[in-house]
């Protein structure tokens, strides 16, 4: 098999499916991702996009590998990576982060919403929320678990209803102050951190989570939300 069949890509919505040839050597494997984006530079062009691997079970590792291929050789921007075996979905953003908010613990029956959340098409659960994409303004998300956001929230959200008050709300971006954890429901303050040098810093997810009957917000790489559902 020629290494140009190792790969393929695949269009889904709103977003690619990268099929891997289950049995190419690693090394070939990448050569060939590296080669077919290239090649398609110019069709993408600059864009960021979520992605799924069909074909082939591959590591963490293997899966940084192969996006650092398709980033270095095109200007596609790989924003979500999605494991279709295992149902998992990992913003790239989050990776160098703890995996314990993609672990069982959180995911267990947790409803997971493939698109946006809409005005008027209000959400519901009575476990913890993944939303692949944003909360819209005028949007409302209630979860009796914490609610994980991929996107941006613009609308309200409403963590812990049943009063779990070690529930969360996490997004890449909050442009909305209407979030409530339990029955605490208000402005949020960000935990302020002594910086050595003034350095902008890259855009992360955060989370914002009650301590103290406060309402608090972080970077999900730091500590205080460890141990939290």
């Amino acid at each position: 098999m020629s290494d140009n069949d190792y790969c393929m890509i695949k269009s889904m919505k709103d977003g690619i499916n990268l099929y891997l040839d289950p049995d190419a050597p690693f090394v070939e494997l990448c050569t060939s991702v590296c080669r077919k984006f290239a090649e398609s530079r110019d069709f993408f062009g600059e864009i960021a996009i979520p992605i799924m691997f069909s074909g082939r079970v591959i590591s963490e590792e293997e899966m940084k590998g192969i996006c650092e291929c398709i980033e270095l050789n095109s200007m596609v921007r790989i924003t979500l990576v999605i494991d279709e075996d295992l149902n998992l979905v990992k913003d790239r953003r989050m990776l160098e982060l703890s995996d314990r908010f993609f672990s069982e613990s959180i995911l267990e029956n947790a409803k997971i919403v493939k698109d946006s959340v809409k005005p008027g098409r209000d959400l519901h659960s009575d476990s913890s929320i993944l939303i692949l994409g944003d909360v819209r303004e005028n949007a409302l998300v209630e979860a009796a678990g914490s609610i994980i956001v991929m996107g941006e929230v613009k609308g309200s959200c409403h963590a812990g209803t049943k009063g779990e008050k070690e529930a969360f709300v996490s997004a890449l971006c909050f442009d909305s102050d209407d979030i409530q954890i339990a029955e605490k429901k208000g402005a949020f303050h960000e935990i302020q951190k002594k910086k050595l040098f003034s350095k902008e810093e890259p855009l992360q997810p955060k989370a914002v989570f009650l301590l103290d009957n406060e309402l608090l917000i972080e970077p999900l790489k730091n500590k205080a939300l460890s141990g939290r559902r």
